[in-house]
């Protein structure tokens, strides 16, 4: 009986060292059984999912989901250190565990000194303290076994903490956005981004026996789209603005640099009761103030622009006053250079006759 029940601890004993302490992420338990694995790494932004052969495959679906480069960054230094602590602990365990083995061959080794004893029919004293030494043995190899169970539970403690850590950063699959593979192997657009980007690629698994195996791995990808160029600042050409009803502005918005890759513009006003504004053109709609702003698309950054309306005026305007010099001289009219041309004419005429009368009176 009590052979029968040191095997039992012992059996117990293995089993627990066997599990494997797999990290895992989320409320979805990642695969326990190690069916299904992701690759090391993406080589131009391909990898392909192992399954493991004792399963048929129904359907397999992965999935990419960014992750911002710090969040990732935390994971990573989430994990490497919780590595670090595990390893302390497995070394603890492998220590434990060597302990436990070489107490577990005093107890086998005491129990068949006692064994043989009984089937020699030994004088009773002399099986009696056989029997002691066996029990020591076998209480000491328990009390290493407890020490053992004790630090396999702060190994699984470790892994939980590790594991909540670790979901508040890592994002989840979204179930309607699954693309199947029919041969394991997944590619990811790399031309949509340029520099480096983090990403969860997760897998699920529908086996044809009515499983489904999830797992996932965050890469750090480096896209092919040729580099942006950042927008740095804005400014406006107008900081303030005196406006009346109903008169428009468009403001002049400056993006440096000037070849930024993005330069959108996103326009709003603070008050459209008073001023609206759309694609920069600024409509006074009445009196009061309100602040325009431009921001980027890119980095978010903003120029602003206040805007002060006033009621349109009812008096006409007085017309521009005309600064040409005119020469003081005076120049004949068109009505007087005629008068002065006829009186000409009827000059000399007067003066032909008087001349003619008297050549005639004169008879030349």
């Amino acid at each position: 009986m009590r052979k029968t029940k040191a095997i039992l601890v012992i059996l117990l004993v293995t089993l627990i060292s066997l599990i494997p302490f797999k990290v895992k992420a989320h409320d979805v338990e990642l695969d326990p059984e190690s069916v299904i694995w992701l690759p090391m790494l993406l080589v131009n932004g391909k990898g392909a999912i192992d399954v493991s052969s004792t399963e048929e495959v129904q359907s397999l679906y992965y999935q990419a989901i960014q992750i911002s480069n710090d969040d990732a960054k935390q994971v990573e230094n989430i994990r490497n250190d919780g590595k670090k602590e595990l390893d302390i602990i497995s070394e603890e365990l492998e220590k434990l565990d060597n302990e436990k083995n070489n107490l577990k061959e005093d107890v086998d080794k005491a129990y068949e000194e006692y064994q043989a004893l009984v089937d020699s029919q030994a004088e009773q004293e002399e099986i009696e303290e056989a029997k002691d030494k066996y029990d020591i043995a076998l209480e000491n190899y328990n009390n290493k076994v407890d020490e053992y169970n004790k630090k396999v539970e702060e190994n699984n403690t470790k892994v939980d903490e590790i594991n909540k850590k670790v979901d508040d950063l890592t994002p989840t699959f979204v179930e309607e956005n699954w693309l199947e593979t029919t041969d394991g192997n997944f590619e990811l657009d790399l031309s949509t981004f340029s520099g480096q980007k983090a990403m969860v690629i997760w897998a699920k698994l529908e086996t044809k026996d009515g499983n489904t195996y999830y797992d996932e791995e965050i890469y750090t990808i480096n896209g092919t789209k040729e580099n942006e160029i950042k927008v740095e600042s804005i400014t406006l050409d107008r900081t303030t603005l005196n406006m009346e009803t109903g008169d428009n502005y468009t403001l002049t918005a400056t993006v440096v640099p000037s070849n930024a890759t993005n330069k959108n513009i996103i326009w709003t006003s603070n008050n459209e009761k008073v001023a609206t504004v759309e694609n920069g053109r600024i409509t006074a709609v009445s009196e009061g103030r309100a602040t325009i702003t431009a921001e980027t698309e890119d980095g978010g950054y903003t120029a602003t622009c206040e805007v002060i309306v006033g009621r349109k005026s009812n008096v006409e305007k007085d017309e521009p006053i005309d600064n040409t010099t005119v020469p003081d001289t005076k120049l004949p009219q068109t009505g007087e250079m005629s008068y002065i041309f006829i009186a000409g004419i009827l000059g000399l005429g007067i003066t032909g006759i008087i001349i003619y009368n008297k050549r005639k009176k004169m008879k030349f």
